[in-house]
This record gives structure tokens, sequence and C-alpha cells, in this order.
């Protein structure tokens, strides 16, 4: 690479700033990353969707990689407009802490970032600032005007839970919307101050609406929610592929342990036959399959899985890709 090329790719990562897209319309949603949680691994990114509007960036989650990725698909981290966590497992918001602070570093405008989600959002969002102290402390301005603090870095709303759609947020590329949906459904064995909720997101753009389901077992709620989108991003677990991966893994475990997980997983997340039945009469033209359970390269027969799918819709289904637009 000629000399000036290198310094000038050298500037674009110093000021945050990342390739540019080709080809890319005036609204696409693109899946970052598709491969669920909490293990990483090495065949794809964690759990992170960017909807792109008119030049400007919205995430839907935030798992670990999110700002590689960003970089990968070309977007600035100036683009970003605002953030919307469908629940706080790992695989969802491993990258929050990070993109927070490199809002703070590369957005010169010193406007905080806005994150909406599930509640406890605001308790996650400050505790993450504040633990970034010495980060700030080791990032001390040398020039130009001095920065808010990083504990203004963003600043976080807690989505009330409602089963029917709330308006979350609105500007003059998307208009968000929130349901809560049946991702905690099997029993703690510990004394919780309360239980965690979990969100499905609706966003409509001039061009087309897209619903995320974020993870979720199936429920009217969802099933409304759906009604009336052009493209649909749904979750998928396989219980036939996860099952026998669960076993192997957790052969040492205690038995109640072990069953716990596996039911968990199937009371807590889609299967086809439950993603058939909620897109029957949701008239959507498009089922972009991510978050599979376990990730897509472990699933013997992903042909099965859509057929069974097919059943109830008869739109395009498509398997998500890392860095997939759509």
């Amino acid at each position: 690479m000629p000399k000036k090329r290198i310094k000038a790719a050298f500037l674009s990562i110093a000021i945050g700033i990342g390739v540019p897209a080709l080809g890319a319309e005036n609204t696409e949603w693109i899946t970052l990353g598709t491969v669920g949680g909490p293990p990483i691994h090495a065949e794809g990114a964690q759990i992170a969707n960017a909807l792109v509007v008119n030049g400007q960036t919205y995430l839907f989650d935030t798992g670990n990689d999110t700002l590689r990725q960003m970089a990968k698909a070309g977007l600035a981290v100036p683009s970003l407009r605002a953030v919307f966590l469908s629940h706080h497992h790992l695989d969802h918001v491993a990258d929050l802490q990070p993109l927070m602070i490199s809002h703070w570093l590369f957005d010169n405008e010193g406007k905080p970032l806005p994150v909406y989600g599930a509640k406890g959002t605001v308790d996650l969002v400050e505790k993450l600032l504040a633990a970034s102290t010495e980060i700030e402390r080791a990032s001390f301005p040398v020039g130009g005007k001095p920065k808010p603090s990083m504990t203004r870095a963003a600043v976080a709303s807690d989505i009330i839970p409602s089963e029917t759609a709330i308006p979350v947020y609105e500007d003059e590329n998307i208009k968000v919307s929130a349901v809560s949906v049946s991702h905690y459904q099997v029993s703690p064995v510990i004394d919780l101050d309360r239980m965690p909720e979990a969100v499905a997101f609706r966003a409509e753009t001039k061009d087309r609406t897209y619903v995320f389901t974020g993870d979720t077992g199936a429920s009217d709620n969802l099933a409304n929610f759906v009604k009336g989108a052009d493209v649909v991003i749904s979750e998928i677990v396989s219980m036939d592929d996860i099952v026998p991966v669960l076993e192997k893994n957790l052969a040492n475990a205690p038995t109640d342990l072990r069953q716990g997980i596996i039911d968990n997983i199937g009371k807590n997340h889609l299967d086809p036959e439950e993603i058939a039945q909620m897109l029957q009469d949701a008239g959507a033209s498009k089922l972009v399959l991510t978050h599979f359970v376990p990730g897509a390269f472990q699933v013997q027969d992903l042909d099965g899985l859509i057929d069974k799918i097919r059943q109830g819709f008869d739109g395009e289904i498509v398997v998500a890709e890392d860095l997939g637009r759509y």
C-alpha cells in the first residue's frame, strides 16, 4: 500500500470513521452479528444489528464484536444516533461499554448517546460508565475543548413493560416502538429483587417497517406486534441440535442443572413451528433468521427447519449471515 494510503487509513481509525458502505440504500438492516451466546464462537460475532437510514445508524443489541463489525460494515461511530437493547444477556450487551466509550471519544459534538432498553437499562448504563473513569483519566485531552464527563457519555431510558406496543423513540428517520416478550419463563433457583424483562422492537421508516424479536418464547404479544411489518428479524432455536450439544458439554453437571438449562432454552426461544404460527397472519414479505441456538454452523438440517416455517409463512426466508443487508 502506498504511504499516503497507509496514512489515510490510520487517520480514519484515529477519528472513528469507517470504510464507506458499498451500494447503500436509504434504508438497510444489517445483521452485524448473528451467533447466540454466551460462548464466543470463531465462526461469527454475537448478536448486533444496525438499521441505517439516510446515513444514520441505529443499533439493536450490542453483543461481542459490535464495534469491529460496524467497522467492517463501514459504519462510523459518529453516525450512531441511538441504541436499543432487547434484554441484558451478555451476548446482547457485551460491547455496550466500549461502544459508549467510543462514542464519547469520537463524537466531537459531545452529545450523550441515547440508550433505550428493557427495565434495568438505566442501572446498567450508569454503572458501566461509572466503572470507566480510569479510561477517561487515561484519555485526557491534549488540545481543543474539554469533553463532558464520561459519566454523561450516554443517557438511558427503561422501557415500561407493556403487552401492547408503546412508543420509544422518534426522529426524522425512524419511529421505534416496543412490546414485552417472554424470555424469562423458567423460575430462578435464587432470590431476585425482581425478574428481568425483555422486549421486541418495531422500527418504521419511510421505506419499510422492521420487527426485531430479540430473544423470546412464543406469545400473543409478539404475534400481534409483527402484523403489518415488511421484514421480521427473528431468533430461532433448534432443540434437535442444541440438546445433544448441551448434554455433551454438561455431562458432569448435576442433572437438575442440565435439565434446567435445556428447559430454559426450549421455553424462552422460538422453534420453527412457533415462528410459522407467529407469521401466519402477519403479512410480512421477508423473514430473516438470526441468533441460531445453536449457531447455524451447528445445525444439521437447515432446509428441514425452513420447511417447518413454510407451513405458516410463504414469504422469503433468509438465514442471516454476519454483515448481511436486508
